[in-house]
Order: C-alpha cells, then sequence, then structure tokens
C-alpha cells in the first residue's frame, strides 16, 4: 500500500516536470514563477512596477502613468508622467515655459511670468495659479494667460463667467472675481439679495417704498403716525 501511494506521488511529480519541460521547451516563457526553467520564480517587482517573464529572463512592466527614466532597475519606474514637467507623458518630454507679461500690466498687476508649465495628465499646459487674477481662456498657449478675471464683467472669477444684470440696475460690475452691480437712480437693493437686484423704489409716494433710503421709512413713521413720501425722499405729513 505504501509503495503503490509512493508511486503515485512519483508519477505526479513526473508529470508536472514533464509538462513543466514541454512549456519550457516550447518557448512559452511568460510564466513569472516558471521563468526559463521550473520553478524559478522572478523577483519582486521594483516600485510603481508588475513583474514579467519574457523568453525566459525576468523582467518588469511599468505601472499605468509611471516610466523608468533613468534605466535603473533598482529604483523600478520612478517618474510619474502623469505630472512631470520634465517628463511629461513620457521620458525625456520637457514641459516649455510660458511667455512673459502676456497681460502687459493691465489691472496694475502685471510685470513677471504670466502663468507656470504644468503637466496634467501627462499633458503640457499652462497654469494660472489661484492667487494671480489672470486665466488662459483662449486656450492659446503663446500668449500665456491672457485674461483678467478678477475684474472682468465678461469672465468674472473664471472664464466666461458673465456676471448679469439684475432688475433696476444700471450696470454688472466684477470686483476681485465677484460679480456686484450699481442701482439706477431711484432704486436701491435693501435687502442685499443679488437674485431681485435693486428691488425698492426710494421715490415711492405710497406703498413699500422706502423714502428716500432704505432706511429713511422708519424714521418718517416715528415722526407722523400718518405718513408719506415725497418725490424728493422727504417724509410728508398727511394730517392737516
Amino acid at each position: 500500500m505504501a509503495h503503490a501511494s509512493t508511486a503515485n506521488v512519483v508519477i505526479i511529480i513526473g508529470a508536472l516536470l514533464f509538462f513543466c519541460s514541454l512549456h519550457i521547451d516550447a518557448k512559452e516563457w511568460n510564466d513569472v514563477d516558471n521563468c526559463g526553467k521550473c520553478k524559478y520564480k522572478c523577483p519582486r517587482a521594483p516600485p510603481h512596477s508588475d513583474r514579467t517573464c519574457k523568453h525566459g529572463k525576468c523582467g518588469f512592466k511599468c505601472n499605468r502613468g509611471w516610466q523608468d527614466c533613468d534605466m535603473v532597475m533598482t529604483n523600478g519606474c520612478e517618474t510619474d508622467v502623469k505630472t512631470d514637467l520634465l517628463n511629461c507623458g513620457r521620458c525625456n518630454n520637457v514641459c516649455p515655459e510660458p511667455p512673459r507679461d502676456g497681460l502687459g500690466g493691465r489691472g496694475g498687476r502685471g510685470g513677471g511670468v504670466v502663468g507656470e508649465a504644468s503637466c496634467v495628465k501627462g499633458v503640457c499646459g499652462l497654469s494660472c495659479g489661484s492667487s494671480t487674477g489672470l486665466a488662459n481662456c483662449d486656450g492659446v498657449f503663446s500668449n500665456g494667460c491672457e485674461q483678467d478675471i478678477w475684474f472682468d464683467a465678461q469672465n468674472c472669477g473664471r472664464c466666461r463667467r458673465v456676471c448679469p444684470v439684475p432688475q433696476n440696475a444700471a450696470d454688472a460690475n466684477c470686483n476681485l472675481g465677484r460679480c456686484t452691480f450699481s442701482c439706477m437712480a431711484g432704486f436701491a437693493d435693501c435687502d442685499g439679495d443679488a437674485r431681485n437686484g435693486c428691488e425698492v423704489d426710494l421715490n415711492a409716494v405710497s406703498g413699500p417704498g422706502q423714502c428716500g433710503s432704505c432706511t429713511t421709512a422708519a424714521d418718517c413713521a416715528l415722526l407722523y403716525p400718518y405718513v408719506n413720501c415725497g418725490i424728493s425722499g422727504s417724509c410728508i405729513n398727511l394730517l392737516p
């Protein structure tokens, strides 16, 4: 019985070795656990890579977004080509520096480099930064960050963000990247809600008018029990 068991084990091992030898002899040398010969396992892959076996030789394959730019095996795929300015998208692809003084000092904030080179998802581009108040709205690299987004009502805070002109407003403005507006004469924004614009008629002679300012109506009510507002915004006593 013991001899039969031993024989079975020998047969199994022999079969495994036979099939492994076929695998090697047929030159299908892509098994990282039997690379070049049976039971030879390729060593652990270096950083940012996976083990490979090609033609019976161990190697490694870089993970997506990483490359071996220095050709040193011990540090593996050391370069992040998704974000590296010197190796953007591929090894040795250097992102160019943007032009200088693209805005020509408009807005009193010019001078120096307008924008910085960037590498995003392996593509060279232009980064204008969040504190400059400038943006590359036309998508053209050669003129840098050409657009003022701090004070332009057509590009306020970001490209192509147009400031609306609410009701009874004279115009729309952009102040440090935030939309503002100026009321037409005789109107005021008393509730501070930009959505309804300049909602109060300061020259109203009756109704909810504020009689010259956002606070005068309350003052008129203190002066007279029955009060109205004059055209000039003055308090009028309705009693004789």
